[in-house]
């Protein structure tokens, strides 16, 4: 182990004894305690396997590095780490393993979880995975699971979450090494970086996303300080990541994302510069969209903690709004996020959500749509999953990208649908600032094959003319690792990633994946026959719109722009090729007395799934409730004219 001291050291034998007797811990250390790498360690000692979940691939791969550093052996052997989306490594010595939530998950579910102690990190967080892992947990000890459970945080409802876990005890631990001091804005962001790096500081700069740390950025080499920048955020490399850890004869600058607010210790940090807003995706009102909102009390801790980790520090907020008024944690993300692919993971091993107990409980109706979209989709019947959903269910994607890969394998044109899917997935891979670029394409009726054709010309372009072509890069290389990712689930499960390239089947597709988000086309807007909702037509698409013509797309929402994006064109016969089931014509509905004609007329209406295609009046005198719905007419003549 480590020389050096950390304040979770002098709780080993309390961890450790608290964990022979009771089946859960919780673990609330502060911001510089040393929890993420030492209770793994604690645990080894007492010869506990362990697994250990951490919510970003950077933290997974740090962590690991830093514990088998501590313990003087080599990364793959006693302990190892895995995400999704990198080389294993671990091995059959590996006796702690620290791995991403939504991997550990995954073993769970497939009754592969292979550990005495699972320690869930960062628990504070609350991604959807660690909410169905705590939920799962609970579950499986109800049913007599002898897996021992720690939970890990600087920042947690302890005791409601101690409740939950029928009166789980609660260790807690002071932090930092180091004090660090409060300032206040003396200018604006930028300035104050500057300051700070013209006296010799390593200073650490938290930003929403990928491109305000490029503004950010920008903007502090223009006043003319000399010092190394960096931006750090999930998009990146290993490698490229890895240049935030090293050591600079200058200060150093670093802008980064939330990856750097917890498990992740930059070295010699003098300083921590908030924005104190972040993104994230959510959604309301059944619409999906990116959302700027300000940081909760308790994200504002673990960021301050990132300063005084080695040495006395300094933590300077920005937020536009009071610290008052902010809550005291982030909203979890079960509670705005999509839950179809919540909703049928757990159906396919046999368990309904609604009999699953949350620790977050989401909202019944949320609950109730989600489940109406996967019937569209043809995923669930009732509470079942249908063989097409199971195998939707084993796709590393949402629900819709997974719908029509499916159908992709059986139209012959999966190699062509799984990078669609990947695109998808990423948000595009065609520069918006760079559209006019139509060199990557011709097509007019559909983004998702503008992209695809787009992809594969980038093939054929040297890597550093990529943006000047018009490629979004950073998106064309995690569409490049996606698509590997997916085909080898493919290939894993015995299909061939090949293509046939015909266009009708690829639109196919593409609408199995939509077949309940279909909109009519009136100009440069969209409006939904479900429920009326209007759109506009993303500015970026290629789609050339009529009037009258249906197109599937995804809406989305940025701040007050109400949008419909990666749009396709499609025909009724498409839409009812791929989900015949979803059509239907109601005859003779509601029916009333024309006093003009004279006799009964009523509407047929034809519709698919809950989307309304058309209504078309017609006279009806032989109507079932034709008699009654004259003499109700009559009456209310006669009582009229009385009155």
């Amino acid at each position: 182990m480590s020389n050096m001291k950390l304040p979770i050291d002098a709780h080993e034998d309390e961890i450790v004894g608290l964990l022979k007797d009771h089946q859960v811990v919780i673990v609330v250390a502060e911001t510089g305690a040393g929890k993420s790498t030492r209770v793994p360690q604690f645990l080894l000692r007492c010869g506990y396997k362990v697994i250990m979940t951490q919510p970003r691939r950077m933290a997974a791969r740090t962590v690991a590095e830093r514990i088998a550093e501590e313990l003087g052996c080599k990364i793959g052997g006693l302990v190892g780490y895995r995400t999704a989306e990198e080389k294993d490594k671990s091995g059959p010595d590996t006796r702690c393993l620290v791995a991403t939530d939504g991997l550990v998950l995954r073993y769970m579910l497939h009754d592969n979880f292979q550990a005495d102690v699972l320690i869930l990190d960062e628990l504070h967080e609350w991604n959807t995975n660690m909410e169905i892992l705590v939920a799962w947990m609970k579950k499986r000890m109800n049913e007599g699971s002898k897996t021992k459970l720690v939970i890990q945080s600087a920042t947690l409802d302890a005791e409601d979450l101690a409740d939950f876990f029928g009166g789980a005890p609660i260790v807690r631990v002071p932090g930092r090494t180091y004090p660090v001091t409060e300032r206040r804005p003396q200018g604006s962001l930028e300035d104050d970086v500057a300051s700070l790096l013209e006296n010799g500081l390593n200073v650490l700069v938290f930003q929403p996303g990928k491109a305000e740390i490029e503004e950010c950025i920008e903007a502090i080499r223009r006043k003319g300080v000399q010092a190394e920048f960096m931006a750090l955020h999930g998009e990146q490399t290993p490698a490229e990541q890895g240049l935030c850890f090293r050591h600079y004869d200058r200060s150093m600058c670093i802008v980064a994302t939330s990856v750097a607010q917890t498990s992740v210790t930059i070295p010699n940090i003098d300083a921590v510069v908030d924005s104190g807003v972040v993104k994230q995706i959510s959604v309301q009102n059944g619409v999906e969209g990116l959302h700027i909102d300000f940081i909760s009390k308790a994200d504002r801790e673990q960021r301050k903690g990132r300063a005084g980790r080695t040495k006395p520090g300094i933590y300077i907020d920005h937020c536009p709004v009071s610290l008052e008024s902010r809550p005291r944690y982030r909203e979890a993300e079960i509670l705005r996020s999509p839950l179809e692919h919540v909703i049928l993971r757990l159906a396919k091993v046999g368990v309904d959500t609604d009999n699953l107990r949350f620790f977050h409980l989401p909202d019944p109706e949320e609950v109730a749509q989600a489940k109406r979209v996967l019937s569209n989709l043809g995923c669930m019947h009732g509470s079942k999953v249908t063989k097409l959903g199971a195998k939707v269910a084993d796709l590393p994607l949402n629900v819709r990208a997974g719908r029509m890969v499916v159908e992709a394998v059986e139209r012959g044109v999966v190699g062509d649908v799984i990078i669609i899917a990947a695109i998808l997935e990423v948000g595009g891979i065609i520069d918006r600032n760079k559209f006019g670029a139509r060199n990557l394409t011709r097509e007019t009726s559909s983004d998702c094959l503008a992209h695809l054709q787009a992809f594969k010309k980038a093939r054929d372009i040297r890597k550093e003319d990529l943006r000047a072509s018009g490629i979004h890069v950073k998106n064309y290389f995690k569409v490049i690792e996606q698509r590997r990712l997916l085909q080898d689930a493919l290939t894993e499960a015995g299909i061939e990633c090949a293509t046939t390239g015909d266009r009708e089947s690829i639109v196919l597709s593409i609408c199995a994946g939509m077949v309940d988000k279909v909109y009519s086309l009136s100009g440069v807007c969209a409006t939904s026959l479900e429920r009326h909702d209007r759109r506009e037509i993303d500015k970026n698409s290629v789609v050339a719109s009529e009037e009258g013509q249906f197109v599937v797309g995804t809406p989305f929402d940025i701040g007050r722009f109400r949008l419909l994006t990666m749009n396709t064109l499609v025909t009724l016969d498409q839409l009812t090729t791929v989900a015949p089931d979803l059509l239907q014509v109601e005859v003779g509905a509601e029916p009333y007395y024309n006093e003009r004609h004279r006799m009964v007329m009523s509407h047929n209406i034809m519709r698919f799934g809950d989307s309304v295609l058309s209504t078309e009046e017609r006279q009806h005198p032989d109507h079932p409730e034709a008699s009654r719905i004259f003499a109700e007419w009559l009456a209310d003549r006669i009582l009229n004219a009385a009155a």
